[in-house]
């Protein structure tokens, strides 16, 4: 039996010059994904949405680092 294994899935960060329309829908900290499959790959399917912004980035970046902290047996008083 032959069996042919669809493509890995794979992910790419790419440039896109100002006059592209993902450069023209997008304002502050919003996000947007496009998905081409199979079933999306003349039109491929969009996702927009907010990003989680400048505060809650910086967040997330502090509670990882208190949790690599206690990891090591540091004791983090806030």
């Amino acid at each position: 039996m032959l069996t042919r294994l669809p493509p890995a899935p794979r992910s790419l960060a790419r440039r896109y010059p100002v006059s592209h329309p993902f450069a023209s829908a997008l304002s502050g900290s919003d996000n947007i994904v496009a998905f081409h499959t199979a079933r999306y790959s003349q039109r491929p399917l969009i996702v927009q949405g907010a990003g989680a912004g400048a505060d809650v980035t910086a967040m997330g970046v502090v509670a990882d680092a208190i949790k690599v902290a206690e990891r090591m047996g540091v004791r983090v008083h806030l």
